[in-house]
């Protein structure tokens, strides 16, 4: 009996057919084009969800990557001739397109003399309380400007598949799973613990210190990406004065987008994204476990498990690492075996 072979992509096994595309932001977005060219329940509900259109939708036209003139190149275009006109802009993780961009579209001679509803939707992971507060136009002339998240996406495809035929709810299963890989979501199985280094200073202006953030109020926080996770760790340590003082369990996280939000003692201070964690009680290390040979303000990963046994922490990373290879080198090997 045949058996069905595994596919892997960089190491990782492949699930569904959306993973082959990537999880950059044109790869996000095309899974969601794909899936509204051919699951008409779908491209329904995203109309009627998401640009408050629930008209007939049968010579609906998708456009990806259209270019006009001095109008810029649309990421997506769902066009019903004489009824609707949206255009989607689309961003990966927690970000919204500048004024700018938006702006743009309006020089668009086909928006512009569009008949019917028209829209321009935003679409990326933040979620519609933090686009309220910080999509720089709720309208362009008189036409408005919305948002839509991944994770109503999700439920777009949930809500879709009670009124699909098989193949559909194959591809709406498949896509939500997809966007579930790509979102900011905690792994609350993992064991991994996000080493940081924490400072003992105050900024100016600031009541409380970085330590307190910390061993006072059980908070912590940092940007979202852009060097630091992308993810929220399901544990944090902290290193100062030379060794790992403490590893928390992040009980909750948040996204914020002011520091004042964070604990008492910060001002008023506006930042792009930052993950807000509430912090479980400490778990302090049995030994004394130094820095070993880590860049003093340096971030590591390291298995909770050998940062309780090892000496350094530097050590326990090299531990960690040690594991993933071999973990890769298995997976890699039953793959093998498998296509045998």
């Amino acid at each position: 009996m045949n058996t069905k072979p595994a596919l892997f992509i960089k190491g990782s096994l492949v699930h569904n057919v959306f993973q082959l595309l990537g999880d950059d932001e044109d790869s996000i977005s095309l899974a969601i084009t794909w899936a509204l060219a051919n699951a008409p329940s779908f491209l329904a509900t995203f109309l009627e969800r998401g640009c408050s259109f629930a008209k007939p939708h049968g010579n609906a036209q998708i456009w990806v990557h259209r270019h006009e003139g001095q109008g810029g190149i649309t990421d997506v275009e769902i066009v019903v001739q004489g009824a609707l006109h949206v255009i989607v802009e689309a961003k990966r993780g927690w970000m919204l397109p500048a004024a700018e961009q938006l702006r743009l579209y309006r020089r668009r001679e086909s928006f512009a003399i569009s008949k019917g509803v028209r829209r321009i939707v935003t679409l990326s992971e933040c979620s519609q309380a933090y686009a309220r507060a910080h999509l720089p136009l709720k309208a362009i002339g008189v036409v408005p400007v919305t948002h839509v998240s991944w994770t109503e996406i999700v439920g777009f495809a949930r809500e879709a598949e009670a009124s699909s035929g098989h193949v559909e709810k194959r591809l709406l299963r498949e896509l939500a799973d997809y966007l579930r890989s790509v979102m900011s979501t905690q792994n609350k199985s993992s064991n991994l613990v996000f080493v940081v280094s924490l400072a003992s200073r105050t900024e100016e202006g600031w009541a409380t210190s970085w330590l307190e953030i910390v061993t006072k109020y059980s908070r912590y926080f940092h940007p979202v990406g852009d060097g630091w996770p992308k993810d929220p760790p399901n544990y944090v340590g902290f290193r100062y004065a030379g060794r790992l003082q403490s590893i928390h369990h992040v009980e909750e996280y948040e996204v914020i987008d002011n520091l004042k939000n964070a604990c008492p003692g910060i001002p008023d201070r506006p930042v792009a994204p930052h993950y807000l964690y509430k912090l479980g009680p400490a778990i302090i290390p049995p030994h004394e476990v130094r820095n070993g040979s880590i860049y003093p303000s340096g971030r590591v990963w390291c298995a909770i498990d050998t940062l309780l046994t090892s000496s350094t922490v530097s050590g326990a990373r090299g531990q960690t690492q040690a594991r993933g290879i071999a973990a890769e080198q298995a997976v890699a090997a039953d793959g093998a075996s498998r296509r045998r």
